[in-house]
């Protein structure tokens, strides 16, 4: 069998499943991709044993049906490497399969098709169309609260929450917690319904890298047999959603207020980001002495080494002291975007919530950083 495809396009196709390409596979099939044609296209699959990515791309000519695998890594590296505007011919023979283009031949080794492990839906199916671009602002300001080591799995995961016509997503490393809402338009919404899905966080790491700024509309399906797709123009993700139930992370949140102030962002920033070039190496905590009127940043060890920086703040009431990891502050902040800052709380050696000023009514996040006990 013999197939005829320009380099740009395969190249294009192959970087979006490129995330799934080249990982240490307990299988040997799954370092393969799966190459399927069917008429003038071909489709190709990555998969591991968590997630699998589809794509498919035109083809110029050849056979009009065929399917195999090539070696996942070497095959993207070898069609990445052609010159610009090659004519990719792939000529497959039994169990080898040779690829040209210009003055250069390569020969690899397939695997047969059907040892593909290919996710099969199954059970009934819930559809829901969604705007790409705010499920992509929702991830953008929680997932880098999900915990990177973590065994407990509510807190290795991202929960993404879908009801009427409302996106929700959450997360949480049990020092942080990070809580994102958007409002959507109603059209689109063809299941009236709610559902809750956990993702882990090599997921949403693969979806995020997916997702665009674009206002069209991508295809979420979630179906009674644990297992979540979601599909946009270019390709189709598929994975198995993380089992077990979720604390009501929302009840953080619903404390009294007993204390507020409102910062400057940028500022108050710049101001950690000093701070955090002397701060405790161990657990890179600075100290927050809030006073009326101003905010007093101090970091060091207590030696020779210290930092004192001022920042001014609205804030009119009783003086204290709290303790932060001042890379969680930061990692807060630098997926926030509006200029002025609300800090809240309701017992200050708890924990203090961070939101935006001026937020729009349709979207927004709230980040819960847990201080230090002294």
């Amino acid at each position: 069998m013999i197939w005829t495809i320009r380099k740009e396009e395969l190249a294009s196709k192959l970087q979006l499943i490129g995330g799934l390409i080249g990982r240490k596979q307990t299988l040997p099939i799954l370092s393969h991709i799966l190459w399927q044609v069917h008429g003038d296209r071909v489709k190709i699959t990555a998969a591991d044993m968590e997630m699998e990515l589809t794509t498919e791309v035109d083809l110029e000519g050849g056979d009009r049906e065929g399917q195999t695998t090539f070696p996942g890594k070497k095959f993207m590296d070898i069609i990445r490497s052609a010159p610009a505007e090659s004519v990719i011919q792939i000529d497959l023979q039994g169990e080898r399969a040779e690829i040209r283009y210009t003055q250069n031949r390569f020969t690899l080794t397939t695997l047969p098709a059907n040892q593909f492990p290919v996710m099969q839906l199954r059970g009934e199916y819930h559809d829901r169309l969604v705007p790409q671009d705010k499920l992509k602002w929702l991830i953008g300001r929680t997932q880098f609260s999900i915990a990177k080591e973590e065994v407990r799995y509510y807190l290795s995961s991202l929960l993404l929450e879908v009801k009427n016509n409302w996106l929700r997503t959450t997360s949480s490393d049990s020092h942080r917690l990070s809580y994102a809402e958007c409002v959507c338009d109603g059209e689109g919404f063809i299941y009236e319904g709610e559902d809750h899905i956990l993702l882990s966080r090599r997921a949403i790491m693969e979806i995020d890298r997916l997702l665009t700024h674009s206002t069209e509309k991508i295809s979420l399906r979630t179906t009674n047999e644990n297992f979540f797709q979601l599909q946009t123009e270019h390709a189709i993700f598929t994975t198995k959603r993380v089992e077990g139930k979720v604390p009501r992370y929302q009840n953080a949140f619903l404390d009294e207020v007993r204390g507020c102030m409102t910062v400057e962002r940028e500022e108050f920033k710049q101001a950690l980001v000093r701070a955090a070039i002397v701060s405790y190496s161990d657990e890179s905590t600075v100290q927050l002495k809030i006073i009326p009127g101003k905010l007093v940043i101090l970091a060091g060890a207590g030696g020779q080494e210290n930092a004192d920086i001022e920042v001014p703040t609205d804030y009119s009431g009783e003086s204290f002291e709290v303790v932060f990891n001042v890379l969680y502050l930061l990692e807060a902040l630098s997926v926030l975007d509006k200029r002025t800052l609300r800090l809240s709380w309701s017992d200050p050696s708890a924990g203090m919530i961070i939101e935006e000023v001026g937020s729009e009514a349709s979207c927004y996040s709230r980040h819960m950083i847990m201080s230090f006990c002294e």
